[in-house]
């Protein structure tokens, strides 16, 4: 069975990613490339691939979220 595809916009994206760091733990330095890559299934999140495709690198997403800076 595929992944489901979501439609969202940057900032719903942004704020899934910090509630997916919240989750794991992390929300004081951010979930990393490979949380996303090992976890982002089980937490019916966007994939990386995806991330990747809407903002160019994972660092560019990270800094949207305040995590990089």
């Amino acid at each position: 069975m595929g992944r489901i595809k979501y439609n969202f916009t940057e900032e719903e994206l942004v704020q899934i990613y910090l509630d997916f760091s919240r989750n794991l733990w992390k929300e004081r330095k951010g979930a990393t490339a490979l949380d996303i890559k090992k976890f982002s299934q089980d937490f019916d999140i966007s994939s990386y691939v995806d991330l990747i495709r809407i903002f160019g690198t994972i660092e560019n997403f990270r800094k949207k979220a305040g995590y990089v800076g």
